[in-house]
């Protein structure tokens, strides 16, 4: 089975070009270059392919001035405008998947077609303005075990333990005091590949701590386990 995957940024691409190892799909991810471009690019990519057995991933960050209603309401109208577009007289009927209420999964048995929509709706800290991948790749990081295994790797001077509370405590208190406040996970993110030599990129250190994290795979599962339930629901 081949699955499309279409992402924001290249964070999510590092995310799911190590998730989908664990599942026997081929699999082609298509990196939307933005959110702004996601719905346009998901038309140009299924509407000529409808008609032919198609599963489809996409994920969405939620950000501060958006809605989980707003954002399945506007995958409903993008999905339903593809199909308009090609003639199908069809509605893909949409259901949420249990004990994930930020899965969203629309399905046509007609045309043999799947569509799965994943917001990140997880906040590493409830103050933070937006949820978005980057919280799930902070919170994986941020695992003793994990993060033990990344200072290890960079030959870095601290430990796990160190790495964290520089991380979490004592980098944020300094810059609290010059001002300057971290509201986003992706804040924290670049803190923590600073240190680790990750040229502050999300995308390069979130591809440092998913191939660290081989070292407590039952943690990646269940720090990513709505994403790892919407592929399995596209089977």
């Amino acid at each position: 089975m081949k699955v499309l995957v279409f992402v924001e940024g290249k964070t999510e691409e590092k995310v799911m070009s190590k998730l989908l190892k664990a599942f026997d799909f081929e699999f082609r991810i298509i990196d939307a270059g933005g959110k702004e471009r996601l719905n346009q690019k998901l038309s140009d990519t299924l509407a000529p392919l409808l008609g032919q057995p198609l599963r489809v991933l996409f994920l969405r960050d939620l950000d501060n001035n958006e809605t989980i209603p707003g954002l399945v309401q506007s995958a409903e109208h993008a999905l339903q405008a593809i199909f308009d577009s090609r003639g199908f007289r069809i509605s893909p009927v949409r259901n949420t998947l249990n004990h994930f209420n930020n899965v969203f999964v629309w399905h046509s048995n007609k045309l043999d077609f799947r569509v799965a929509l994943h917001i990140a709706t997880y906040r590493w800290n409830e103050s933070f303005v937006n949820a978005t991948i980057d919280d799930y790749v902070l919170a994986l990081a941020l695992e003793p075990a994990i993060a033990t295994a990344i200072a290890q790797s960079q030959n870095l001077s601290v430990n796990g333990e160190a790495l964290i509370k520089k991380v979490t405590e004592e980098l944020p208190a300094l810059l609290q005091r010059n001002g300057i406040s971290l509201t986003e996970a992706k804040n924290y993110v670049r803190l923590y590949a600073a240190i680790v030599k990750a040229h502050t990129s999300p995308p390069v250190l979130a591809e440092k701590v998913l191939n660290r994290s081989e070292v407590n795979k039952d943690r990646l599962k269940d720090h990513f386990k709505s994403i790892f339930a919407a592929l399995e629901s596209l089977k």
